[in-house]
């Protein structure tokens, strides 16, 4: 009975040793960082600048501005073999705006990323086709460029603009009975093509502008967004002041208005009165820090 004790004990030991030797391999194994073993890489995409910062009432803004002052909304698409693997949206609510990290298999990989000032994100169907919600356009900037992963990296982002601006500035008082503009515009789009950096489709553009108390006594300014298909475009631009039943009070036609990716037309003068439309000299100006301008006075 002694010996069968004396076995039993020594199994005993021997497979608490067992046990114990094994506890570190098993601690070893748990231990592999899982993104390792499954052989992905780690990007980080940092916004580091914008090709022109917008201006707001002639203001310059620094390129030092943190990007929430410049857009609400970053979207981020990854395309690998034309499959969208990565889609990753942003809103300046978010601690980390302007910075996003990935795991991906190592590869080549088309980026593409989307900074704007909507209400929504931005959908990147594909790097051919990105379109924003309601077809509304603000000031847009874009990122798209092949990637070649191998190892964990950092990607600084230059966004370039990807828009043109219409601005129409009314040097006359807006009569009581107008409560609103309308802005409705062809030639340009909506749409934008995120490798060519131009816009891809033929759009049809409405905006509707409400009239401000401090508006009514001159000088309005009503601005609208669009991507030209070309470095230079050309938009038909139909300017309507309605009532309050939505009616047209009174209405003009600017035809073959110049429009020039990351430029601002600007159109002035005295929309209210029967004035014929007179194109006067160009004054252009272009600096590191804020759009190109060319103005008409009409």
């Amino acid at each position: 009975m002694k010996r069968h004790v004396v076995h039993f004990t020594m199994a005993l030991w021997l497979l608490m040793g067992f046990t114990s030797c094994e506890k570190p391999l098993l601690s070893d194994e748990f231990n592999v960082d899982p993104q390792e073993e499954k052989g992905l890489v780690h990007l980080t995409f940092q916004v580091s600048s914008f090709e022109q910062i917008p201006f707001n009432q002639g203001a310059i803004v620094s390129r030092a501005t943190n990007v929430q002052d410049i857009c609400s909304h970053i979207s981020l698409a990854l395309f690998h073999d034309g499959v969208k693997v990565k889609s990753i949206n942003q809103d300046r609510s978010e601690n980390n705006f302007g910075k996003i990290e990935v795991n991906v298999s190592p590869g080549s990989y088309q980026v593409v990323v989307i900074a704007h000032n909507g209400e929504a994100s931005a959908t990147i169907t594909s790097p051919e086709e990105v379109t924003f919600a309601k077809n509304k356009l603000t000031d847009t900037f874009y990122y798209g460029k092949t990637l070649e992963v191998s190892a964990n990296q950092s990607v600084e982002l230059e966004m370039k603009r990807a828009v043109a601006m219409f601005r129409l500035i009314m040097n006359d008082a807006i009569p009581p009975d107008v409560t609103a503009i309308r802005l409705y515009y062809t030639g340009g789009s909506s749409t934008f093509n995120a490798l060519t950096g131009f816009g891809c489709v033929n759009s049809r553009q409405t905006e509707d502008r409400v009239v401000l108390d401090a508006q009514r006594s001159g000088n309005a300014q009503f601005e609208v967004y669009t991507m030209p298909h070309s470095l230079t475009d050309v938009l038909k631009v139909t300017v309507s002041a309605l009532n309050a039943a939505g009616e047209i009070v009174f209405e003009r036609i600017f035809d073959q208005v110049p429009v020039k990716l990351n430029e601002i037309t600007q159109y002035k003068g005295s929309f209210f009165q029967g004035i014929e439309t007179v194109q006067s000299n160009s004054l252009t100006f272009w600096t590191t820090d804020q759009w190109s301008q060319v103005e008409y006075v009409f």
